[in-house]
């Protein structure tokens, strides 16, 4: 058997820099971890049984190769880093029958996260401080699942003395915006408070919350910046882990105008399922944001780091803090069910790994 290793990301990065790498399927995963680690240099091979053609990235070709060929590209110096966490069921156990494999270290990406890092909120004030308000959105007529409701209560007893308003088709018009109306129409229930939530932080000022999110201590620290949001990753931020602002405030309104020109569905009937939080991020970009996942301050606001709102992501990974304001649950609401089957494998899949990689360790 391959033996499966964990780290962190700081570690991870030390431990690529001297290997030379074969990583195993060439899917999107793949992608994504040549541009976080800036690692198609130290990749030796490509393995993955359905490809046969080089692949390109950031101007370097590399080859690939069946899996069971690894064998013949392999030395001391060599680790295996299994890109994919949605298949890596399979492929491990097309690992861990080719004996020269027998004990090699191998990395998956998913697994890694950052070292737990103490951020302290910066002391800066504002003329105005957000108001004790915590708004929601609940579109669509259905009945809020039990588990929401349970969250909910959390806000309630979090923040005792907050005015928490729900908003819904009988006090918000959802065909102000053509993408929230589109969405709307599509019962895309997911995205129609992408633009509502911006229009009603504007206007009113307060905390928005998506109704997956729990309350794990009151919102008051945030209250003294003009704006507040969060990232739930390295390098993306997301509005729905919950965010607040002043009523009125500039970064609401310029990123409300960014969904003046969008659809949701487009001429020939495909719908925009472009997450919330690459426009968010996009955004935030061009307003002086580096998406390293650190604590910034931007315009008259601050961008906390995962660990206040988004301690644990969506497969698992991570832990709460004494500094963890809320946690964001990954209802996936605006997944399609292709999606929220795969969703849950990687997340069996991760446990599956986890306890190989505590077997590893007591051995």
């Amino acid at each position: 058997m391959v033996k499966i290793c964990n780290c962190s990301k700081k570690e991870f990065e030390k431990i690529i820099k001297y290997k030379k790498i074969i990583a195993i399927c060439a899917g999107e995963d793949f992608l994504k971890f040549c541009k976080e680690y800036n690692a198609i240099n130290r990749i030796t091979i490509i393995a993955d049984n359905r490809r046969r053609n080089e692949i390109e990235v950031s101007g370097v070709a590399k080859g690939t190769i069946p899996i069971e060929e690894i064998k013949d590209f392999i030395d001391e110096n060599t680790i295996l880093v299994l890109t994919s966490l949605l298949y890596s069921d399979q492929l491990l156990e097309q690992l861990d029958t080719i004996p020269e494999l027998e004990g090699m270290n191998t990395y998956i990406p998913q697994l890694i996260t950052e070292e737990k890092v103490i951020n302290r909120l910066p002391e800066i004030s504002y003329a105005e401080t957000i108001p004790k308000k915590i708004h929601y959105c609940w579109f669509g007529g259905k009945e809020i699942p039990d588990n929401f409701k349970r969250y909910i209560e959390s806000w309630y007893d979090k923040c005792p003395d907050y005015e928490i308003i729900r908003w819904d088709e009988s006090n918000y018009d959802v065909s102000k915006n053509q993408y929230m109306y589109e969405a709307y129409k599509a019962e895309k229930w997911g995205f129609v408070p992408d633009f509502a939530r911006l229009d009603i932080i504007l206007h009113h000022g307060g905390f928005y919350l998506d109704t997956d999110v729990e309350l794990l201590q009151s919102l008051d620290k945030l209250r003294k910046y003009g704006f507040v949001c969060g990232f739930e990753s390295w390098d993306y931020v997301a509005l729905g882990l919950g965010f607040g602002a002043v009523a009125g405030n500039q970064v609401i309104l310029e990123m409300m105008r960014e969904y003046e020109n969008l659809h949701f569905v487009d001429e020939e009937g495909n719908q925009n399922l472009t997450a919330s939080p690459v426009y968010q991020t996009e955004y935030l970009v061009r307003k002086g944001l580096i998406p390293n996942g650190e604590l910034q301050i931007i315009s008259d606001g601050i961008v906390l780091p995962t660990e206040y709102l988004c301690p644990v992501d969506t497969l698992g990974n991570g832990e709460i803090s004494n500094n963890s304001i809320s946690i964001h649950h990954y209802a996936g609401t605006w997944l399609d069910e292709k999606s929220q089957q795969q969703k849950d494998k990687k997340k069996s899949n991760r446990l599956l790994l986890l306890s190989r990689v505590n077997d590893e360790n007591e051995r």
